[in-house]
């Protein structure tokens, strides 16, 4: 109670002032997120972002509109969305851009109608030369050139060098214990490729996968996207390869699902993307069709 009537009595001392600094007035809008009126901390800050050119004030509007939403993104509406974008996008064309910044803006743009595959590996290679020891630039550049790949028009193996150039670099910067994680699955939108984050996810791919008749079946098969190749290397129920083509492998866990009898037949599996590299899942002999893309 004494920690609030101080920070109170300072807040008021801000107010009575004829002129307040930038942070000051950053201060006081954000002061009403003490008391969970968020809905006036945004508009407050909207307010000082047109008035001002501050990177602080742009981080601290879309803190509150993340808040807001609980940190649910795709709860957050379109126009929230394009907000954080155009926030972030500032901060990123300015000195003193932060890796949260970049972080930001792709969580925003990636969830909006405009989203373009080709600016955001122009974007992620920014960063990359920004901070070249990052795992993030790195591992996000090679998931989205995995998308790029798959929508091309042919010639494609270009792009698929490009997919193992920072596939190896990903692997390079990775954290140590957070080599397997998937942090991103393949997903299908619109008759599109997209990357989806884990988190984004109502439901727990992997434990649907390995559970028999798990209830959320039909949203892993709605959701995510099924590629299609050759297996090869048959090593045992644990150790596997799908052949995409063009030098895209992707490690596979055949368990019960395949045997050595099936290398060299066409296989489709649901994708998802560790900092070691591409993975499959589920694991199914299919008749027809090719590498999907």
């Amino acid at each position: 109670m004494d920690a609030l009537t101080l920070a109170e009595e300072s807040i008021e001392s801000l107010r009575n002032r004829p002129h307040s600094s930038i942070r000051a007035q950053k201060t006081i809008a954000e002061w009403n997120l003490v008391y969970g009126r968020i809905d006036k901390v945004i508009t407050d800050l909207r307010l000082l972002a047109s008035r001002y050119e501050d990177q602080g004030i742009r981080r601290a509007l879309c803190s509150a509109i993340i808040g807001r939403s609980k940190h649910n993104w795709n709860s957050i509406a379109p126009n929230d969305l394009q907000t954080i974008a155009l926030m972030m996008e500032r901060n990123i064309n300015e000195q003193g851009v932060r890796d949260a910044d970049i972080r930001r803006w792709l969580s925003a743009y990636r969830r909006m109608r405009t989203f373009d595959v080709n600016v955001v590996i122009e974007r992620l290679a920014d960063w990359h030369n920004l901070s070249p020891g990052a795992v993030d630039p790195t591992f996000y550049l090679y998931v989205f050139y995995v998308v790029r790949w798959l929508t091309a028009p042919a010639p494609r193996e270009g792009l698929a060098e490009q997919v193992n150039d920072w596939l190896k670099l990903c692997q390079k910067n990775r954290p140590l214990g957070e080599r397997t994680w998937s942090y991103e699955w393949l997903g299908y939108f619109g008759a599109r490729y997209r990357p989806v984050h884990f988190n984004d996810l109502d439901f727990d791919p992997s434990s649907v996968i390995r559970t028999h008749r798990h209830p959320d079946r039909k949203k892993l098969d709605a959701r995510l996207a099924r590629l299609t190749g050759i297996m090869r290397s048959y090593r045992g129920p644990q150790n596997a390869t799908l052949d995409l083509g063009q030098g895209l492998m992707v490690r596979l866990t055949p368990l019960d699902k395949l045997s050595k009898e099936d290398e060299g037949k066409q296989v489709s599996a649901f994708i998802s993307f560790s900092y070691d590299g591409i993975v499959g899942w589920d694991p199914a002999l299919t008749i027809t069709g090719g590498v999907s893309g």
